[in-house]
Formats: structure tokens, sequence, C-alpha cells
């Protein structure tokens, strides 16, 4: 049989280094069974409205702060694109 050889990291918390390591989760053994999740309507129960001044300048902000973002930071364009 082969054993699982120790994490060689200098971290103690690693889940390979399961000397130190301890699952917090609950686990069981057996076919798989469906959550009991219950859905409500979300952010439907707020209602739409028109956008009003207010929103149009938060958006701007947003985007001035993309734009900067952008300008100045250009190792963060993949970030920044998503």
């Amino acid at each position: 049989m082969i054993y699982p050889q120790p994490s060689k990291s200098r971290f103690s918390n690693e889940p390979g280094n399961f000397k130190t390591y301890t699952p917090s989760g609950n686990y069981q053994i057996g076919a798989a069974q469906r959550p009991n999740i219950t859905h409500d309507n979300g952010f439907l129960s707020l209602g739409r409205r028109a956008p009003s001044a207010v929103d149009y300048l938060k958006l701007a902000k947003w985007k001035s702060m993309l734009e900067a973002g952008e300008a100045l930071r250009t190792d963060l364009v993949d970030a920044l694109r998503s």
C-alpha cells in the first residue's frame, strides 16, 4: 500500500500537511442527497424604478475609477476588464 507523504510546505495548516490539518466539515459516505434550499424572490420584491440623478452620478464615479485604474495600473488590465 502506498501512503501519502506529508507536505514539505513550511505552513502547518495546509491540507497536504495531514499531521496538523483537521477537516472542518461533516462528511457522510453514501449516495448524494439534495440539500434543502429555499429561495425567495430576491430583489424582485423591491420592484423597479427609473434611475435618478444620484444613480447616474454613482455610475459616472465607477466608470471614472475604472478608466483611472486602466490608465494608471497597466498590470491590472485583465482584472479590470472583468
